[in-house]
Protein backbone atom coordinates (compact mmCIF):
# COMPACT_ATOMS: atom_id res chain seq x y z
CA UNK A 1 0.00 0.00 0.00
CA UNK A 2 1.68 3.52 -1.06
CA UNK A 3 -0.21 6.52 1.06
CA UNK A 4 1.51 9.56 -0.67
CA UNK A 5 5.21 8.58 -1.16
CA UNK A 6 5.28 5.84 1.62
CA UNK A 7 5.72 2.69 0.86
CA UNK A 8 4.02 -0.17 3.28
CA UNK A 9 4.43 -3.91 3.11
CA UNK A 10 1.99 -6.65 4.63
CA UNK A 11 2.73 -10.07 4.87
CA UNK A 12 -0.36 -12.55 4.44
CA UNK A 13 -1.09 -15.23 7.25
CA UNK A 14 -1.97 -12.22 10.26
CA UNK A 15 -3.88 -9.04 11.11
CA UNK A 16 -1.48 -5.90 10.92
CA UNK A 17 -2.37 -2.15 12.10
CA UNK A 18 -0.37 0.35 11.33
CA UNK A 19 -1.04 3.85 12.92
CA UNK A 20 -1.04 6.53 9.67
CA UNK A 21 -1.88 9.92 11.09
CA UNK A 22 1.09 11.50 9.85
CA UNK A 23 0.69 9.82 6.23
CA UNK A 24 -3.06 10.75 5.87
CA UNK A 25 -3.68 14.83 5.35
CA UNK A 26 -6.74 16.52 6.11
CA UNK A 27 -8.69 16.25 2.65
CA UNK A 28 -7.92 14.01 -0.34
CA UNK A 29 -5.68 11.22 -0.26
CA UNK A 30 -4.02 9.62 -3.10
CA UNK A 31 -3.44 5.29 -1.62
CA UNK A 32 -2.67 2.57 -4.20
CA UNK A 33 -3.06 -0.77 -3.00
CA UNK A 34 -1.40 -4.04 -4.44
CA UNK A 35 -1.62 -7.54 -3.50
CA UNK A 36 -0.15 -10.55 -5.18
CA UNK A 37 -0.76 -14.30 -5.25
CA UNK A 38 -3.72 -13.77 -2.71
CA UNK A 39 -5.40 -17.03 -2.49
CA UNK A 40 -7.54 -16.61 0.42
CA UNK A 41 -9.68 -13.46 1.12
CA UNK A 42 -7.99 -10.45 2.57
CA UNK A 43 -8.93 -6.75 3.35
CA UNK A 44 -7.79 -3.35 3.68
CA UNK A 45 -9.42 -1.25 6.04
CA UNK A 46 -8.63 2.56 6.89
CA UNK A 47 -10.03 4.23 10.06
CA UNK A 48 -10.21 6.51 12.26
CA UNK A 49 -10.42 7.19 15.94
CA UNK A 50 -13.17 9.68 17.36
CA UNK A 51 -12.87 12.11 19.80
CA UNK A 52 -15.43 9.24 21.77
CA UNK A 53 -12.43 6.81 20.82
CA UNK A 54 -14.68 4.48 18.54
CA UNK A 55 -13.60 3.86 15.32
CA UNK A 56 -14.84 5.67 12.35
CA UNK A 57 -14.26 3.55 8.98
CA UNK A 58 -12.68 5.79 5.90
CA UNK A 59 -12.54 3.05 3.38
CA UNK A 60 -12.16 -0.89 3.23
CA UNK A 61 -11.29 -3.27 0.13
CA UNK A 62 -11.79 -6.53 0.43
CA UNK A 63 -10.22 -9.02 -1.83
CA UNK A 64 -11.89 -12.40 -2.31
CA UNK A 65 -9.68 -13.99 -5.09
CA UNK A 66 -13.04 -14.62 -7.01
CA UNK A 67 -15.03 -10.97 -7.83
CA UNK A 68 -11.54 -9.49 -7.22
CA UNK A 69 -8.42 -11.32 -8.59
CA UNK A 70 -5.60 -12.95 -6.28
CA UNK A 71 -3.16 -10.27 -7.86
CA UNK A 72 -4.15 -7.00 -8.99
CA UNK A 73 -3.33 -2.69 -8.37
CA UNK A 74 -6.29 -0.19 -7.46
CA UNK A 75 -5.77 3.54 -6.78
CA UNK A 76 -7.98 5.32 -4.67
CA UNK A 77 -8.99 9.04 -2.80
CA UNK A 78 -9.61 8.54 0.72
CA UNK A 79 -10.71 11.69 2.47
CA UNK A 80 -9.37 12.77 6.08
CA UNK A 81 -12.04 15.59 7.44
CA UNK A 82 -11.56 15.83 11.04
CA UNK A 83 -15.30 16.83 11.91
CA UNK A 84 -14.99 20.39 13.28
CA UNK A 85 -15.18 20.86 17.52
CA UNK A 86 -19.13 21.80 17.67
CA UNK A 87 -20.09 18.54 15.63
CA UNK A 88 -17.70 16.71 17.61
CA UNK A 89 -19.96 17.83 21.02
CA UNK A 90 -23.53 16.44 19.28
CA UNK A 91 -24.79 13.67 19.82
CA UNK A 92 -25.14 10.88 18.01
CA UNK A 93 -29.23 11.03 17.47
CA UNK A 94 -28.34 14.08 15.15
CA UNK A 95 -25.61 13.32 13.34
CA UNK A 96 -25.56 13.56 9.69
CA UNK A 97 -25.03 10.04 8.43
CA UNK A 98 -23.57 8.61 4.90
CA UNK A 99 -24.18 4.86 4.82
CA UNK A 100 -22.98 3.02 1.45
CA UNK A 101 -22.96 -0.35 -0.22
CA UNK A 102 -20.97 -1.26 -2.57
CA UNK A 103 -20.35 -4.56 -4.59
CA UNK A 104 -18.39 -5.44 -7.54
CA UNK A 105 -16.92 -1.88 -8.24
CA UNK A 106 -16.31 1.65 -6.68
CA UNK A 107 -17.83 4.73 -6.21
CA UNK A 108 -16.20 8.15 -5.89
CA UNK A 109 -18.62 10.64 -3.88
CA UNK A 110 -18.59 14.16 -3.93
CA UNK A 111 -20.84 16.77 -1.64
CA UNK A 112 -21.73 19.83 -2.68
CA UNK A 113 -18.14 19.98 -4.88
CA UNK A 114 -16.35 18.18 -1.74
CA UNK A 115 -15.10 15.23 -1.93
CA UNK A 116 -15.98 12.28 0.30
CA UNK A 117 -13.24 9.77 -1.47
CA UNK A 118 -13.82 6.29 -2.83
CA UNK A 119 -16.22 3.64 -1.24
CA UNK A 120 -15.70 -0.08 -1.65
CA UNK A 121 -17.97 -2.04 0.64
CA UNK A 122 -20.63 -1.05 3.53
CA UNK A 123 -19.06 1.59 5.06
CA UNK A 124 -20.72 4.87 7.46
CA UNK A 125 -19.55 8.13 8.56
CA UNK A 126 -20.54 11.36 9.62
CA UNK A 127 -21.04 13.66 6.97
CA UNK A 128 -21.95 16.78 9.03
CA UNK A 129 -19.75 19.35 7.88
CA UNK A 130 -20.77 18.82 4.16
CA UNK A 131 -24.13 19.57 4.02
CA UNK A 132 -25.36 23.10 4.35
CA UNK A 133 -29.23 24.23 4.49
CA UNK A 134 -31.15 24.13 1.53
CA UNK A 135 -30.40 22.49 -1.92
CA UNK A 136 -27.48 19.79 -1.61
CA UNK A 137 -26.51 18.02 -4.45
CA UNK A 138 -24.63 13.98 -4.20
CA UNK A 139 -22.38 13.20 -7.13
CA UNK A 140 -22.29 9.61 -7.81
CA UNK A 141 -19.22 8.32 -10.33
CA UNK A 142 -19.13 4.33 -9.99
CA UNK A 143 -16.62 2.45 -12.43
CA UNK A 144 -15.91 -1.44 -12.21
CA UNK A 145 -12.39 -2.57 -10.23
CA UNK A 146 -12.35 -5.90 -12.02
CA UNK A 147 -14.32 -8.73 -13.72
CA UNK A 148 -17.11 -7.61 -16.56
CA UNK A 149 -19.93 -7.85 -13.63
CA UNK A 150 -22.10 -4.39 -13.63
CA UNK A 151 -21.03 -3.01 -10.39
CA UNK A 152 -24.09 -2.53 -7.37
CA UNK A 153 -24.41 0.08 -4.61
CA UNK A 154 -27.04 2.42 -2.73
CA UNK A 155 -26.30 5.26 -0.76
CA UNK A 156 -28.34 6.59 1.89
CA UNK A 157 -27.99 10.59 3.42
CA UNK A 158 -29.48 10.56 6.68
CA UNK A 159 -30.18 12.96 9.54
CA UNK A 160 -30.76 10.53 13.14
CA UNK A 161 -33.83 8.78 11.71
CA UNK A 162 -34.60 10.69 8.52
CA UNK A 163 -33.74 9.93 5.43
CA UNK A 164 -32.59 12.61 2.83
CA UNK A 165 -31.55 10.82 -0.14
CA UNK A 166 -30.67 7.97 -1.31
CA UNK A 167 -29.18 6.45 -4.56
CA UNK A 168 -29.72 2.85 -5.58
CA UNK A 169 -28.03 0.42 -7.10
CA UNK A 170 -30.39 -0.67 -10.14
CA UNK A 171 -29.97 2.91 -11.85
CA UNK A 172 -26.13 1.23 -12.49
CA UNK A 173 -26.71 0.23 -16.63
CA UNK A 174 -22.94 -0.11 -17.66
CA UNK A 175 -19.39 -0.61 -15.60
CA UNK A 176 -18.77 3.25 -15.24
CA UNK A 177 -20.57 6.59 -14.89
CA UNK A 178 -21.91 9.77 -13.59
CA UNK A 179 -24.98 9.99 -11.84
CA UNK A 180 -26.23 13.74 -9.60
CA UNK A 181 -28.82 13.36 -6.54
CA UNK A 182 -30.20 16.56 -5.32
CA UNK A 183 -32.12 16.74 -1.95
CA UNK A 184 -33.12 19.58 0.52
CA UNK A 185 -31.76 19.78 4.37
Amino acid sequence: MVIGQKLMRFSAGKPEVRTINDLLLQGSNPVRIGWSNVRQGAEVAVSRISDAGSPELLFRYRIDGVLRPTSGVLSVAIVRDDPPLEARNASAEGLLRLSTLVARGLIQLTLNGRPLGDYASLEKRDISSYLHKGRNTLKVVWSKDFGSSIPSAEIRLTAGEELLARWAGPRLWSLSGTDYVNFWY
